[in-house]
């Protein structure tokens, strides 16, 4: 994802040796009816998505995390191989609390089987909270998490298990946790 860019996701072709990857754009389509249940998850700064994560799960489904709407968007993208890629989104899961400032809120996300973490930091201040996000009961709760000095834009599991993850962070590097 890009986080200027709201109407398309991005596929990286790494398997050229020259040091630059190539991307290939596949459209974003968020249906009037999405737009509506986003209005849900309490918008901060108008009808603006800003992108800050994505993730994939095992069956071919997207995440990408909306930092203006404290939402994960469950997105499929059809013909992914093809001539013409299109991302369309499916569904949408509200990720509770609010944002204070116009750039405060959810930025990192990652998958798991059954479930999402989601992080929250605010404007450049520590992070505030991990979020797990349940596939089956479509909820999501906060969880214990130290606060970090320095801004934390994303996180990934070390382990297949999920037990442990990794936790990007500017002040620190990389810090492993949990």
């Amino acid at each position: 994802v890009s986080d200027k860019n709201d109407t398309a996701i991005y596929r990286l072709d790494l398997s050229s040796r020259e040091r630059v990857a190539a991307s290939r754009e596949a459209p974003l389509h968020v249906a009037p009816a999405i737009r509506q249940a986003l209005s849900a998850c309490r918008s901060h700064r108008g009808d603006r998505l800003d992108l800050e994560g994505i993730a994939a799960d095992a069956g071919g489904l997207f995440f990408l995390l909306s930092e203006n709407y404290r939402a994960i968007l469950i997105t499929e993208v059809d013909d992914p191989n093809g001539p013409a890629p299109r991302a369309s989104v499916k569904d949408v899961l509200c990720v509770p609390g609010r944002n204070l400032t116009a750039n405060d809120g959810l930025e990192g996300l990652s998958a798991f089987s059954g479930g999402l973490l989601a992080l929250e930091e605010g404007k450049g201040s520590p992070t505030k909270r991990l979020y797990r996000c349940l596939a089956p009961d479509r909820h999501c709760s906060a969880l214990p998490f130290p606060a970090l000095d320095g801004r934390t834009p994303d996180i990934s599991f070390r382990d297949p298990d999920g037990t442990r993850l990794l936790v990007l962070n500017t002040a620190l590097g990389l810090l492993e946790h949990f």
